[in-house]
């Protein structure tokens, strides 16, 4: 009697797996039929938001919908992604995530997610490279001076950057780690304000996105001495990269893309993925790319998974060799 029981329960049980199971393919299918939101990690006006703006229009065009661009800053991502792993895996909630996100599991030990098992990479947005540079005045002259400058006298160059856990920092850190230097960092809130001390001669080192420098190059002001990418900027094509100044395995970029929660159905990240990937390519938005200094990586969702595995393991790694912590 009771076998016959659990027999019952056990049929069931599956049934109503196989109802929702069927329920969650055809909600797939028929998506989207309502406004997709964008979670946006940061303030307006930084070029995560500001390329969240910038294909809004395209991709809800692709998908037959509208995109609702929302702004949730602070915790160096945490606030957004927390948001959007704990929605409904419906594919109506996504969120931007930034370089942060590969650095927050080892410089923010409890994390209100796991960075890994709780999202579903969608679509890589965009890589910038970075760049080290001096005032015009400054005696360094090239990379080789500042490094020989910091093994003279290890700890007296300050180098400024937008804050704690930033790509600047980190960037600054691998080339700490790869050249066997020692630099003081100074964290500011936000890369203007390091850019405008670099200026007015209060930090002699600064590491910040490409996009910032060429007004300041151009008006004679600022000296980049290496970029750090893997190849050339096209922001800044006649400054060599690091790599070529004689550390062949250094390279470090910032960068954005879209996550979901866990369990998005396929269908559904992969229909978001073609329509991010379509804008990326329309001439109007790689013109503005192009000035902004932003480099096109067209990914798959498992190739995005597979950048993000790589990049949070290099940055634990580099954090754990640096003992950089969190502010």
């Amino acid at each position: 009697m009771m076998g016959g029981k659990l027999q019952h329960a056990l049929v069931a049980l599956f049934g109503f797996a196989a109802i929702a199971a069927g329920a969650s393919s055809a909600d797939a299918q028929q998506w989207p039929n309502k406004p997709i939101r964008w979670l946006v990690p940061v303030a307006a006006g930084g070029a995560t938001d500001v390329v969240a703006r910038l294909l809004q229009e395209p991709v809800a065009k692709r998908l037959g919908t509208s995109i609702i661009v929302e702004n949730r800053p602070g915790g160096a991502g945490i606030i957004a992604t927390q948001a959007a792993v704990m929605a409904a895996p419906d594919g109506y909630t996504m969120t931007l995530i930034f370089t942060s996100h590969a650095v927050n599991p080892a410089m923010q030990p409890k994390l209100p997610y796991d960075s890994s098992k709780d999202i579903t990479p969608i679509a890589f947005f965009w890589r910038a490279q970075l760049a080290v540079s001096v005032l015009v005045e400054s005696p360094i002259k090239s990379l080789a001076d500042l490094i020989d400058a910091a093994r003279k006298d290890p700890g007296r160059l300050a180098y400024g950057t937008g804050g704690v856990g930033t790509g600047a920092h980190l960037a600054a850190a691998l080339l700490t780690d790869v050249a066997n230097i020692k630099l003081t960092h100074a964290p500011y809130r936000g890369a203007a304000p390091a850019l405008n001390d670099l200026l007015g001669g209060q930090v002699p080192i600064l590491v910040s996105n490409v996009s910032a420098l060429p007004m300041h190059i151009e008006a004679g002001r600022v000296r980049p001495l290496a970029v750090t990418g893997a190849q050339r900027s096209a922001v800044l094509p006649a400054v060599p990269t690091v790599a070529e100044l004689g550390y062949p395995s250094y390279e470090a970029t910032e960068w954005s893309g879209l996550i979901g929660p866990a369990n998005l159905p396929g269908e559904v990240a992969s229909r978001m993925n073609a329509a991010v990937n379509e804008a990326i390519q329309q001439p109007a938005v790689a013109e503005q790319y192009r000035k902004m200094g932003l480099e096109t990586i067209l990914m798959s969702p498992g190739e995005f998974r597979a950048f993000l595995d790589t990049e949070t393991a290099k940055f634990s790694e580099l954090i754990r060799k640096s003992g950089i912590k969190a502010e």
